[in-house]
């Protein structure tokens, strides 16, 4: 439940970078290599501005005229509480990608 929280945040967080975009396009890329799974979610929309992009995960802060500014802050938060990682690249006009690392469990016999 608490990884599609994460999924929900920010695929929503993509969806509204991009609805004034009239080629908008949402990448979701999933990849395992070794004992992880890596994910990668990719917007073409206003992107975040470089003096912004230290707060991002700051909770309360938003870049919106609406919403909590909560969301993001509950990614990471949920991200390290399943002892993965977190980041994102953006650029202004451009779109973000955020990427997700997370371990797998593996049962050992």
């Amino acid at each position: 439940d608490m990884l599609s929280q994460v999924f929900h945040n920010l695929l929503l967080n993509a969806k509204q970078a991009t609805e004034t975009n009239d080629s908008a396009l949402i990448i979701v890329q999933l990849q395992t290599e070794n004992d992880k799974v890596k994910i990668q979610i990719q917007d073409n929309g206003v992107g975040i501005a470089s003096e912004q992009q230290e707060q991002i995960f700051t909770p309360y802060f938003t870049t919106k005229s609406s919403g909590s500014g909560i969301g993001l802050s509950v990614v990471k938060q949920i991200i390290e509480k399943h002892n993965g990682k977190v980041r994102f690249k953006s650029a202004l006009g451009e779109g973000t990608t955020f990427f997700i690392e997370l371990n797998l469990a593996r049962n050992r016999a």
